[in-house]
């Protein structure tokens, strides 16, 4: 038996050695630490999300942008944060992730609200400011933009404009994405 689970425990081919630790930093391997070799053992050519998770610059971006999405970003100061001119940023951002790194931020902004919109009862113009929008208005147009309905639609759609649970009425900055 053990000799049939060693494929799942080996370092594929083309990975750093460490691959096979985990978040603690304890050896665990194989199917437990799929999602750190599909980071990890890419290949070179590969573009995509942990792809770009990957890169050490584009990486530290997509955190940033993680971390803490209502926070009035730039590309200036993004790229500043990584360490790179804000050409090389857009760049490689956009090999990776196949758009420029503000309509990414602009994305995951508008998810976040679409998830907050489904699962709280916050009003819209509360949603707007947690997920990084000045103004209401500005939310909505951006929001009808992206799902083609405006928030309070999409909210009655959901069906859940009236989540109360404590486990659902969580801001970005509750559930981890905001900076401590």
């Amino acid at each position: 038996m053990v000799g049939k689970l060693d494929p799942l425990f080996r370092r594929p081919s083309g990975c750093f050695p460490g691959w096979g630790r985990g978040c603690s930093g304890q050896a665990v391997g194989g199917p437990v630490c799929r999602n750190t070799a599909d980071v990890h053992c890419a290949p070179a050519t590969r573009t995509d999300w942990l792809a770009g998770a990957r890169d050490p610059e584009v990486g530290k971006t997509l955190a940033l942008m993680h971390r803490n999405p209502a926070h009035p970003w730039t590309i200036a100061d993004l790229a500043q944060q990584a360490g790179i001119s804000r050409s090389v940023l857009a760049e490689r951002f956009r090999h990776y992730l196949n758009e420029p790194p503000m309509a990414y931020l602009t994305r995951w902004r508008l998810q976040l609200g679409a998830q907050m919109l489904a699962s709280t009862s916050y009003s819209v113009a509360r949603i707007a400011v947690e997920v990084g929008y000045e103004s209401e208005a500005a939310f909505n147009r951006a929001f009808k933009r992206e799902f083609t309905v405006p928030p309070a639609r999409f909210r009655s759609q959901s069906g859940s404009a009236h989540a109360t649970s404590s486990k659902y009425a969580q801001t970005p900055t509750d559930r981890g994405f905001g900076v401590s």
